[in-house]
């Protein structure tokens, strides 16, 4: 399922919550409707329609009394002996695995925790929210509990923006694996149907009890030379090249960057500056700029980069003043 598909499932969402909804509360201002409560242990989890309620003078000449107005806004609560202990507000909310959920169902890794069940390997029950902001591109985050006998331990969230979020099970300890993708290239040089998206893979690190950049399960071995030259003479056939050796507007084939940021988010720094090499016609300045652009600039934009180039044994500085806006 694609942006656009998770859009009108929002909109699929919303309706069906809103189908869920007891009568509106006596009191005025705004009020939420619980559209969706659940009971884990000692827990209750509440997802709630939020309404701007209109006053009682507010209806028409005939007295009928004026409907509360939809916000287009659901929060979730999670209440334990009647305390609210956390709470997250965005324009749709689900449990994960629920109709804003966008993986794909038929990839036999990707998992969908039972809600209650364990997501890090705990014996206690957790929780993963997904909250989205709303619109056709933008932005989906997992936002994840630990419901505890003792105490509701937050464990952070993870920014899927355009693209999904899917738990797999990826090496031998119980936590499960995330697996997203990289928004930092979204538009960059390209549409958004052409914009290049990085996977990340993040596990569950104990020790700050949140989901990080798992250097070891991204590293690859890297491509030997035959392989290389081969992807980068597929790069050169693209005819966008041709125009633009021609003197024409021609734009470079986001084949390359993606090729690139493959090897690069795999640990193979060296090898991605070898594929440019080869694959680029020629010119070396414009060679050299639009590395600059690309790594020096775009890609230190990432919110993994200093992940990114710890992996390459690069130095973690910030975008350079020359970059590009």
């Amino acid at each position: 399922m694609g942006a656009w598909s998770r859009f009108l499932a929002a909109a699929v969402l919303s309706a069906a919550l809103a189908g869920c909804m007891p009568p509106p509360p006596a009191s005025e201002g705004p009020v939420a409707y619980p559209a969706d409560v659940r009971t884990i242990g000692g827990y209750r989890i509440e997802v709630r329609n939020l309404f701007e309620r209109k006053s009682a003078g507010g209806g028409d000449a005939g007295g009928e009394a004026a409907e509360d107005e939809p916000l287009d806004r659901q929060e979730l609560r999670i209440l334990r002996n009647g305390q609210e202990l956390a709470k997250v507000e965005d324009a749709k909310i689900d449990y994960f695995g629920g109709a804003l959920s966008d993986f794909d169902r038929g990839d036999k890794r990707n998992l969908v925790p039972a809600i209650g069940g364990s997501i890090t390997g705990a014996t206690e029950p957790e929780l993963a929210i997904e909250s989205y902001s709303g619109g056709a591109h933008c932005c989906t985050t997992v936002h994840l509990f630990r419901l505890g006998a003792e105490r509701l331990q937050p464990l952070g969230t993870i920014e899927g923006g355009n693209f999904p979020v899917a738990f797999r099970q990826l090496d031998k300890d119980p936590a499960l694996e995330a697996a997203t993708y990289d928004n930092a290239f979204a538009y960059w040089k390209a549409s958004f149907a052409e914009s290049v998206a990085p996977q990340v893979i993040l596990e569950f690190d104990p020790a700050s009890e949140r989901y990080r950049f798992a250097s070891a399960l991204m590293r690859a071995s890297a491509p030997n030379a035959a392989t290389l030259k081969r992807k980068a003479q597929a790069i050169r056939r693209d005819p966008r090249w041709k125009q633009r050796a021609n003197g024409g507007d021609g734009n470079i084939s986001p084949a390359l960057w993606e090729e690139m940021l493959t090897l690069i988010y795999a640990g193979n720094g060296a090898a991605a500056d070898e594929l440019l090499r080869q694959a680029w016609p020629r010119d070396a300045i414009a060679r050299a700029v639009f590395r600059h652009e690309l790594i020096d600039c775009q890609l230190r934009r990432s919110i993994y980069w200093p992940d990114i180039a710890a992996m390459n044994r690069w130095p973690a500085d910030p975008p350079g003043a020359d970059c590009p806006s």
